[in-house]
């Protein structure tokens, strides 16, 4: 069963774009926006490198890994490697290994600012991040309690198309009993 859903979930969460659950009316925290694909994206056009990703959830008995791509006309990953390992250490969480072309002198700042950020917006998780200069920083969980799912918001209504107000009104006939 953790086999199957890695083997389906990563792909997707890294190689496809608009795959998340919080694209629907109810939001949940796990899954991946746009950033990484636009990254693995900007990865592939330039460098022609597949995104690496070893991903183990919590409590499990292995760590999978992967190396991906994405097929830009079918908008599908492209699994180029796959594998598991016994997980012997009990270790979870998720690496991302992913070559950007880009002007490090003029960027390094800028990355370690962004990661810098992306760890203080989320203090329940932990961040180990190597630049090209090989150096390594640590940025520590500050805690282990999770903030509450998010709950689902009613749409806006400048965000609402003729399809969605079709549903609504289908969905709240449906729960009014006459």
């Amino acid at each position: 069963m953790e086999l199957e859903y890695h083997q389906n979930n990563v792909p997707a969460a890294f190689a496809k774009v608009l795959y998340s659950s919080k694209y629907a009316l109810r939001q949940t925290r796990g899954m991946y926006g746009l950033g990484i694909k636009a990254a693995v994206l900007y990865s592939q056009m330039y460098t022609g490198q597949p995104v690496e990703v070893v991903s183990a959830p919590l409590n499990s008995s292995r760590v999978y890994f992967f190396k991906l791509q994405i097929d830009i006309s079918q908008n599908e990953p492209v699994i180029i490697t796959k594998g598991s390992a016994p997980n012997r250490n009990t270790w979870h969480g998720t690496l991302v290994k992913i070559n950007i072309l880009g002007d490090w002198g003029k960027s390094k700042q800028r990355i370690f600012e962004y990661i810098k950020r992306t760890a203080i917006i989320t203090p329940y998780a932990e961040f180990f991040y190597r630049d090209a200069e090989n150096h390594l920083y640590v940025f520590r969980r500050l805690t282990n309690k999770m903030p509450l799912p998010p709950k689902t918001v009613k749409p806006h209504p400048y965000g609402v198309d003729i399809e969605l107000l079709k549903e609504l009104i289908r969905e709240k006939e449906e729960s009014v009993s006459y």
